[in-house]
C-alpha cells in the first residue's frame, strides 16, 4: 500500500512556532551587571524568550543587582 504525497507532507510539516514568551530584566549596578543581564537575555532567547520593556507584558521578570562588600 502506497502513501499519498499529501500524507507524507502532513507528517513532515513543521508546526508554526508558539507565541514568544517575554522577559523583563531590571538591572542595578555597574557595567558588569548590565553585561550579565544581556548575557541572561541572550541565553533565554535560545528558549524562545524575547525582551520587553513593559513589566506587565512579561512572562518572566529578572532583577539583577549586586552587593559591594567592604573589606
Amino acid at each position: 500500500m502506497e502513501r499519498d504525497d499529501i500524507d507524507i507532507a502532513a507528517e513532515t510539516a513543521v508546526a508554526p512556532p508558539a507565541a514568544s514568551r517575554k522577559v523583563f530584566v531590571k538591572t542595578y549596578g555597574c557595567q558588569m551587571n548590565v553585561y550579565d543581564s544581556q548575557r541572561m537575555t541572550d541565553a533565554l532567547a535560545a528558549d524562545g524568550y524575547v525582551a520587553t520593556d513593559v513589566i506587565g507584558d512579561a512572562d518572566l521578570v529578572l532583577l539583577n543587582t549586586c552587593h559591594i562588600r567592604e573589606k
